[in-house]
């Protein structure tokens, strides 16, 4: 079904709210909005007697004509964004859709990226171990310890702001076709300038092979 862009609740949308609040939670809820005696009532009630609380609940979201829609929305407020019931997490990254500037309302699906930490392995003679070992080395960090407070102090989403930081960095290879950036050629020269003072034909083959897989990774736009 989900292949179909159908998403199926266990019981109901309130069976999958409650469960993913917690029964504590939703009486609070109740409280606040001045129904925890009726609640109480309905709990006394021999129908209710040997049902779990969470079954209770669900039951009296259903006691009363609009009383669902009454909920919804304040039960969805109050959800915990890392305890999103599942079918309403689908739903919700399904829809996430924008039309793509130049077409006619033509939809695309925002990507979705799992940020990894990755170590390898990778052999001694690949020929893109340097940039494979930065990666390594880089993967360790968590980049979020950074957005979250930009984008808390600046009002922009953190989605926003990685989705900037990954355009920004895959563009500069382009833009160092014009401008290589002062970091990058201090590098190579750095990378050159030790091999000549090792003086050995090793040393000069080493750097000529880092400075190789620098050039390649800046001229790889032009490969596109």
């Amino acid at each position: 079904m989900e292949a179909l862009g159908f998403y199926v609740c266990v019981a109901d949308f309130e069976d999958e709210l409650i469960r993913s609040l917690g029964a504590t939670a939703v009486e609070h809820i109740i409280d606040a909005q001045g129904e925890l005696r009726s609640f109480r009532t309905l709990q006394q009630q021999p129908a209710q007697q040997g049902r779990t609380i969470e079954q209770q609940l669900r039951r009296f979201m259903g006691t009363r004509g609009g009383r669902k829609i009454q909920y919804a929305p304040v039960l969805v407020e109050a959800l915990d964004l890392t305890r999103v019931p599942r079918s309403l997490d689908r739903v919700l990254a399904t829809s996430e859709r924008k039309t793509r500037p130049g077409c006619d309302h033509e939809l695309m699906t925002e990507p979705s990226i799992e940020l990894l930490r990755w170590t390898g392995p990778w052999a001694d003679d690949d020929p893109d171990a340097n940039f494979k070992a930065d990666v390594a080395l880089y993967t360790m960090l968590d980049p979020l310890e950074t957005l979250r407070p930009l984008g808390a102090s600046t009002g922009i989403p953190v989605g926003a702001l990685v989705r900037y930081v990954l355009a920004r960095w895959a563009s500069a290879g382009s833009e160092s076709l014009l401008n290589a950036g002062p970091s990058v050629i201090e590098r190579m020269w750095t990378t050159i300038s030790e091999a000549e003072q090792t003086d050995t034909t090793e040393a000069r083959l080493a750097a000529y092979e880092v400075v190789r897989q620098m050039v390649a990774w800046l001229r790889a736009p032009l490969d596109m």
